[in-house]
């Protein structure tokens, strides 16, 4: 078959994101040699900015929005998922982008969740699960994620699953055996353009480590493999994954070049909207 061949400088990578965190960092280049079907197959690029507690008042939240509105580009999708408190005020700003919240739950008496019929009332139209916060934070177990993300796909709602593993996890050398167990919902899920895996090294948060370009590849090339085997080559070539992790204008230039970074789940970077606008503008130029 057609192939292509990939290949990236190490000291280019290790000085943009300012560490050296890979126990391979020193084979200065490497290379994937991978079919051409698998550098986009045509996948619209995701970007979502996730501002969870940020910021503090609904002012400022329109005043953020209307700065993505902006920018936001119709071959890139971006979507805004602001604290549940602003999701009706931002929802009234954003046209171009698509508004998400950052948890939700079936509908019904369940003190303390976003219902999803109350979320499409206001307009929600994309839903995050899964992310390190939830999972470290409040413990929340895989079969209770697993529920958010088949209710929230079967109420018509596009879902952003978080995935990813933790330190003592990589240290072993499990992250794969990891990753597959958090991604045994995937026969459930019947519309790939709604579903969106996004690999969050949770081992890098709070350590004072972060992913390389080399580590952020590997994962997102090990999640499509799962998908293949879990579920079809259709499937594989389909399902759009993100790199969420310390992402950057400075550095997603770079990691939206990778064959299998099909998007990004930004964080602080997307508080700051002139940052966030050359995010949006490095991914609509990413081949």
């Amino acid at each position: 078959s057609l192939c292509t061949a990939m290949t990236l400088d190490w000291n280019t990578c290790a000085s943009s994101w300012g560490c050296c965190a890979d126990p391979c960092a020193k084979d200065r280049q490497y290379e994937y040699t991978l079919p051409l079907a698998s550098l986009s197959m045509g996948r619209r690029k995701v970007l979502a900015a996730n501002w969870k507690g940020s910021p503090q008042t609904v002012q400022e939240a329109e005043e953020l929005a209307e700065a993505v509105e902006q920018t936001a580009k119709g071959d890139v999708e971006v979507v805004v998922f602001p604290a549940a408190v602003h999701l009706v005020p931002v929802g009234q700003v954003l046209q171009q982008a698509a508004l998400g919240a950052q948890n939700a739950y079936r509908s019904g008496p369940v003190t303390g969740e976003n219902s999803l019929d109350q979320l499409k009332a206001c307009g929600v139209s994309w839903v995050m699960v899964g992310h390190s916060d939830r999972r470290r934070t409040f413990e929340e177990s895989e079969f209770l994620l697993h529920e958010r993300v088949v209710t929230a796909l079967a109420a018509g709602f596009s879902v952003i699953y978080c995935i990813g593993e933790a330190l003592h996890e990589r240290k072993e050398g499990r992250q794969e055996a990891v990753w597959e167990e958090q991604l045994q919902l995937l026969p459930a899920v019947k519309d790939w353009d709604r579903f969106v895996v996004a690999y969050e090294p949770a081992w890098a948060i709070g350590t004072g480590l972060v992913a390389t370009p080399r580590q952020a590849q590997e994962a997102c090339r090990a999640v499509r493999s799962i998908v293949r085997s879990m579920v079809s080559e259709f499937a594989a070539d389909s399902i759009r994954i993100q790199y969420t992790g310390s992402v950057t204008a400075k550095n997603c230039e770079e990691l939206v070049t990778l064959p299998d970074v099909d998007g990004f789940v930004v964080g602080s970077a997307s508080l700051k909207a002139q940052e966030f606008a050359e995010i949006i503008r490095a991914v609509a130029q990413a081949p």
